[in-house]
């Protein structure tokens, strides 16, 4: 009888965790390209993640107290980063919004502007113990290319990460398939932007010489 008190208390424990949940940042899968070459230019890469985080419930008594706190608001830029630089000659990742006179003087053709819009995490743990853990996040984000006033893409995508594991005794599993399904998500959203910069007919016969003073 006492091993079983002691057994659920310790589930108890368990069950109320705080689980910072961190994404791999590798490179996402290579863009598919209509074109067999990069796109010529020198662009800037401008990233906004700030709605890349959500603090998603688990389902599922056991872990329904744990709190998990999904932020890829910096994962974002650099797998963003990543994915730009596999499909453009010069993309480089900037800080701040540019003004036309360090567009110009820094011999830029354009800038690549992206915007995650919308991110939601789901997870659900199994009640018993050994049971499964299954996540889902989806994640859905813009991009706008611009030249001087012209707008050279405008596009809204979405992608969406599913992962299952083996939940445990603990609630850590949960915390594992919600980076796994939220990295697959991100990466494959990257992708998709990619994508629209390197397909687009607008972009590619832009003046890769830069700004006009």
């Amino acid at each position: 009888m006492h091993r079983i008190v002691a057994s659920i208390v310790a589930l108890g424990a368990l069950s109320a965790c705080s689980y910072q949940v961190e994404s791999n940042v590798s490179p996402p899968s290579p863009a598919i390209m209509a074109y067999t070459n990069k796109v010529p230019g020198k662009w800037a890469l401008l990233v906004d993640a700030e709605k890349a985080a959500v603090s998603p419930e688990a389902e599922g008594g056991r872990c329904s107290r744990s709190d998990y706190q999904v932020d890829l608001s910096n994962a974002f830029g650099k797998v963003a980063a990543a994915a730009f630089a596999r499909v453009g000659e010069d993309v480089r990742l900037s800080d701040h919004q540019m003004s036309h006179t360090e567009l110009v003087s820094g011999g830029y053709t354009g800038v690549i502007t992206l915007r995650v819009s919308d991110l939601r995490s789901h997870v659900t743990v199994a009640e018993l113990i050994g049971g499964t853990a299954e996540a889902s996040t989806t994640i859905e984000g813009s991009i706008l290319v611009t030249r001087e006033d012209q707008r050279l893409v405008d596009s809204t995508q979405s992608a969406k990460g599913e992962d299952q594991r083996d939940s445990g005794l603990g609630c850590g599993a949960a915390a594992d398939a919600l980076s796994a399904a939220s990295g697959d998500a991100m990466q494959d959203l990257a992708r998709k932007l990619a994508e629209q910069f390197a397909n687009s007919r607008a972009v590619r016969y832009s003046s890769p010489n830069g700004l006009v003073p």
